[in-house]
Parts: structure tokens; sequence; C-alpha cells
């Protein structure tokens, strides 16, 4: 890339899905899966497939309770 020229990614998409589990109204658990088709600056599309797992836990007095 020379300077002043812009890199088009435009080949590029991403496609994700999710899905949550609340254990309970303090903490979920969530599974997320992305398939991706990333073009570099030479238009070479290369496939990434990632998966992610997060688990969120609420600590503490907030809105809905008052301990």
């Amino acid at each position: 890339n020379e300077a002043g020229n812009k890199i088009s990614f435009k080949d590029s998409s991403r496609n994700s899905v999710a899905l949550s589990f609340y254990a309970s109204e303090f903490s979920r658990l969530r599974l997320q899966a992305s398939q991706a088709d990333l073009a570099d600056e030479t238009g070479k599309v290369e496939k990434v497939n990632q998966v992610f797992l997060q688990y969120t836990h609420s600590l503490g007095v907030h809105g809905a309770h008052k301990f």
C-alpha cells in the first residue's frame, strides 16, 4: 500500500450466532460462534472461525433488590 491509497476490505464478511443461558437473575452464560471471510490488501480471502464462552455474574446491591 502506497501512501495515500486506501485499502478496500469490501470482500470481507462476518456471521455470528449467540446463545445465552440465564442460570439465575445474577448470572449468565453465553456461547458465541463466528465465522469470517477476511480479505487483505492483496484481495486474498482467509476463513477465520472463532468460539467465545462468557460468564457474567452480578454481585452486591442493584436496582432490582435491596440487601
